[in-house]
């Protein structure tokens, strides 16, 4: 609030952003903003929340391997922001 923004400012962004429902009370918690961000992540649909699985490096190197090779696949993913169009849909149409 010493920089000008408040907490109400500050809970309706959260609500509206991320789709929380929290009340004035509940930054009352928070001292650091990471705290803060740690409980808009914990209480928010919009983030994924999934317990990674242990990798032991013996049991199963190769799916452990292919855990770790990056893919492409948000280049396929047409609401991704790396959504890439086919080749062929970019080029002009050759008269025949």
């Amino acid at each position: 609030e010493k920089i000008g923004v408040t907490r109400l400012l500050l809970r309706d962004w959260c609500n509206s952003t991320y789709g929380t429902q929290f009340n004035l009370k509940s930054f009352d918690h928070c001292v650091r903003l990471a705290e803060l961000a740690d409980m808009v992540v914990f209480a928010s649909s919009k983030f994924d929340k999934y317990v990674r699985r242990y990798r032991s490096w013996h049991s199963d190197p190769y799916n452990n391997f292919i855990d770790h090779v990056p893919s492409d696949d948000m280049e396929h993913e047409a609401g991704c922001i790396c959504y890439k169009m086919p080749a062929t849909a970019s080029l002009p149409e050759v008269p025949g």
